[in-house]
């Protein structure tokens, strides 16, 4: 996703430093602040500054529906398991719950006193959950069975700065966040995802402000990314495994 608003293809496999985008599509209005691609299949979620999502089919590379509804920002989004419900944050402080057609079928008004910067889904559980991390330095965690708050967990997270992101093990037993404050914190679930009782792991410090986090989907690895470069860590040993300083950005226009 590009500042411009343009959702842009590429070629993973290509080891050409000079690699250009293999179709650049004009998508929207606003910078493109996250892109989340479904589970099993060829489609993906934009998310701007322009206050919209766009769910796009990649194959045809058209778009297939338009979610309007947030006032500002929409910064984040998931996609449950089963691909059938989207979820969104943004800077009106809401999380909302459509379907794929672009329909908007429930909210959180003021899910967070901040704006919403991370949501992750989890149905690894009789009830489904919907965790949301925010600039107001708390996580919380929605139960999508009653469709309210089952718990806020403040573990001392980021007193110094807001939380930028969020992410989800595959299993379900671990999240991690990060922010401004600059370090990388992963937390467990004490007894599982629908207890929400959770405890800290470990954290660790990385050189600027943390952006995005994602963890691995074959190894026990999480890796970060920065205002200079990315991070990845062993949470077997919790070392670095690996470093990658940007020195030089060829297309200033990405995000």
């Amino acid at each position: 996703g590009t500042t411009d608003g343009k959702f842009e293809l590429w070629d993973s496999k290509s080891s050409d430093s000079d690699t250009k985008p293999l179709v650049s599509l004009p998508a929207h209005k606003g910078k493109i602040t996250s892109i989340v691609q479904f589970p099993h299949d060829h489609y993906a979620i934009t998310t701007s500054s322009d206050g919209t999502l766009l769910l796009w089919n990649i194959e045809r590379q058209e778009i297939q529906s338009t979610f309007s509804g947030h006032e500002g920002e929409v910064l984040c989004a998931c996609i449950s398991s089963d691909s059938r419900m989207v979820f969104s944050g943004g800077a009106d402080k809401s999380i909302r719950l459509w379907n794929v057609l672009g329909q908007e079928k429930f909210q959180f008004p003021l899910a967070h006193s901040d704006a919403v910067s991370g949501v992750k889904f989890s149905s690894l559980s009789e009830s489904k959950i919907v965790l949301s991390a925010s600039w107001d330095k708390t996580v919380k965690f929605w139960d999508l069975s009653r469709y309210e708050e089952q718990t806020t967990t403040k573990p001392n997270i980021y007193s110094n700065g807001e939380i930028n992101c969020l992410a989800l093990s595959q299993d379900s037993s671990r999240f991690a966040v990060g922010g401004k404050n600059q370090i990388l914190k992963l937390f467990s679930f004490q007894s599982g995802v629908t207890n929400c009782e959770v405890e800290q792991q470990t954290e660790f410090s990385v050189a600027s402000s943390i952006n995005c986090v994602i963890f691995s989907a074959e190894y026990y690895w999480v890796a970060c990314g920065h205002e200079s470069g990315f991070n990845v860590y062993d949470l077997h040993s919790n070392t670095l495994f690996a470093q990658v300083q940007i020195q030089e950005i060829s297309y200033p226009s990405k995000i």
